[in-house]
């Protein structure tokens, strides 16, 4: 009796140390990858020790769920759902990459494709991630002042994606700044053309490595059109974006330009 009961412990022992040696791969924020063609969500989890928290664009809500891993399986049960949910429990196939920082997760049995998470360390990455464009911004000396009219502009991202040069923008992807005057009027009158259209800016992000030859001739596309404020985004020494929490909603700084 004494042997089986310590064989019990003992392989009680090694299960429990395998789960938390898998759980801890879990651990921390997670984001639906942009670029991931399957889907078209806007899914976030962050993974405790014992809890998850989900904030998923599909029911609009956030919810929360303990979970376990065992195996090549994650078991949850549902804390709280605000009456989403008939069932409480669930049980997902999950898979790492190799590096452990992408997670494909699906129902347990569905034939969809797995949805693909990217592991998110910092509030810059999460921003990154969103526009879909990786990118560093440049570094200046100049002193840098606070956007104004944060909520008043046009958001062009410009950066590298497989070593070609593309933009962006939040309504716009892929943007053509050839014709990017229609795309701004539009912006402008969604977020408010009671407003001065001379307030209208935009608010340039670049990739550092782009040379200012080539922002120039971007920079005069843009006051080519009827909004000639042109808000560029620097970092400093006093200006560190990545040095930000998961999901921050950013004061950006630059220089008008």
């Amino acid at each position: 009796m004494n042997k089986i009961f310590l064989l019990s412990v003992l392989l009680f022992s090694i299960f429990s140390c395998q789960e938390k040696s898998l759980k801890k791969d879990f651990i921390g924020n997670w984001s639906t990858s942009s670029d991931d063609p399957n889907y078209d969500l806007n899914i976030d989890i962050q993974y405790f020790k014992d809890s998850a928290v989900m904030d998923n664009s599909l029911f609009i809500d956030t919810y929360s769920y303990q979970w376990e891993v065992k195996g090549s399986k994650i078991e949850g049960t549902i804390l709280r759902n605000n009456g989403l949910f008939e069932q409480l429990n669930f049980v997902s196939d999950y898979k790492f990459s190799s590096n452990k920082d992408t997670l494909y997760i699906k129902n347990e049995n569905d034939s969809m494709p797995y949805i693909r998470f990217l592991k998110i360390k910092n509030g810059y990455e999460y921003f990154q991630n969103k526009i879909g464009l990786n990118f560093k911004l440049p570094k200046t000396d100049k002193e840098l002042k606070q956007i104004e009219n944060r909520q008043f502009g046009f958001n062009v991202y410009i950066g590298y994606d497989d070593g070609k040069l593309i933009a962006k923008s939040d309504s716009y992807r892929p943007l053509n700044l050839n014709k990017i005057t229609p795309q701004a009027f539009a912006s402008w009158i969604e977020q408010g053309h009671d407003t001065d259209y001379k307030n209208f800016q935009f608010n340039l992000f670049t990739d550092k490595n782009i040379n200012e030859l080539k922002i120039d001739s971007i920079k005069d596309l843009l006051k080519s059109t009827p909004f000639k404020r042109v808000f560029r985004v620097y970092t400093n020494e006093k200006v560190n974006y990545e040095k930000t929490e998961w999901k921050d909603d950013f004061n950006w700084f630059g220089i008008y330009e």
